[in-house]
């Protein structure tokens, strides 16, 4: 018996690890690019315009979200990134993220601790690394 238990406790040791490791992909795909991850994400605390935003990745800052705003049309593609904290060496800092009405971080962007204004776009591969505001309509690159 001894040696079943400890088959059976490894067995469910190794299954919460997998279960760990994989709720990023059951969460993105059961929720992202849906409207349901606009009323998920309200409910941990982000201010969102429920069923007005468009939400595709995995990378979502869930230990931020009081301190994230989405506005209607705002779109965070597949593999993007929003935090509103960053580490660095002098410690961990935290910001507010806004996105505005029709903005978007495109595919692998990320948006750290700023803002982005009306109709603002991050590109693919392109990051803010401190409190940076986009201004309407302006194109972030780099």
């Amino acid at each position: 018996e001894d040696v079943q238990m400890q088959s059976l406790k490894a067995v469910l040791i190794n299954h919460q690890t997998y279960i760990s490791m994989r709720q990023e992909e059951l969460f993105h795909a059961f929720f992202a690019g849906t409207v349901m991850i606009d009323a998920f994400i309200g409910l941990l605390g982000v201010d969102v315009d429920v069923g007005l935003v468009w939400l595709n990745t995995a990378n979502f800052p869930a230990q931020d979200a009081e301190l994230i705003s989405l506005r209607a049309g705002a779109v965070v593609d597949e593999r993007a990134c929003i935090s509103a904290h960053n580490v660095t060496v002098d410690g961990v800092r935290f910001g507010r993220v806004h996105l505005s009405n029709n903005s978007i971080v495109h595919p692998l962007g990320a948006l750290f601790m700023g803002s982005a204004g009306e109709g603002a776009a991050i590109l693919p591969r392109s990051k803010t690394l401190r409190e940076v505001h986009i201004p309407e309509g302006q194109v972030w690159v780099g």
